[in-house]
């Protein structure tokens, strides 16, 4: 495991304690960031965010007083999406900063709520989705569309048995025709 550690402008070694609900320093974020040699792109100390950029123009914010981490980036197959993981602990920020595509198992989505997605009009109201009931609902999803294509097997067995019984028919009389 990788300790990261981070010196103030006083030159004190600063180390978070991952059993602290507090969050954490400014410092203790940007050492971490540079440990990964992540760009700093943006501070915002009114809503306690830091925010970074990897060389794959992915984009970290750091909600330091929640240990709140935020991930935006373009997904293979969703396109643009923004994860956030809640109460994060040292060593999830630091599997976050090195990789932020890592799944951790928790956090919530942002997406537009299902009407509208229905009808695309955008994304004035959002629904929050936990990473953990995203994967349950597209394992149910991928259980549907087995059904589906099971469905699909029966009917095609179904439609090659009637050439299979036609081909015992005709065998059949080509016996007939031979034993008499």
């Amino acid at each position: 495991m990788m300790r990261v550690y981070a010196t103030s402008a006083r030159g004190s070694t600063l180390s978070n304690n991952d059993e602290e609900e507090e969050g954490w320093s400014i410092e203790f974020v940007r050492g971490m960031a540079a440990a990964f040699e992540l760009k700093g792109i943006m501070i915002n100390e009114g809503s306690r965010v830091i925010s970074f950029q990897t060389d794959a123009n992915e984009r970290i914010n750091v909600y330091y007083t929640t240990r709140t981490v935020g991930t935006a980036l373009n997904h293979p197959s969703q396109g643009a999406t923004q994860l956030f993981r809640r109460r994060c602990s040292n060593e999830e920020l630091r599997e976050i900063m090195q990789n932020p595509r890592v799944h951790t198992g928790k956090g919530y989505k942002k997406r537009p709520k299902i009407e509208e997605r229905a009808n695309r009009s955008g994304y004035s109201e959002v629904e929050y989705i936990d990473e953990e009931a995203d994967y349950r609902n597209k394992l149910i999803e991928l259980e549907k569309e087995e059904e589906k294509i099971a469905e699909k097997k029966l009917m095609m067995l179904k439609k090659l048995k009637v050439f299979d019984d036609e081909r015992a028919k005709h065998a059949l009389e080509m016996k007939i025709k031979k034993d008499a």
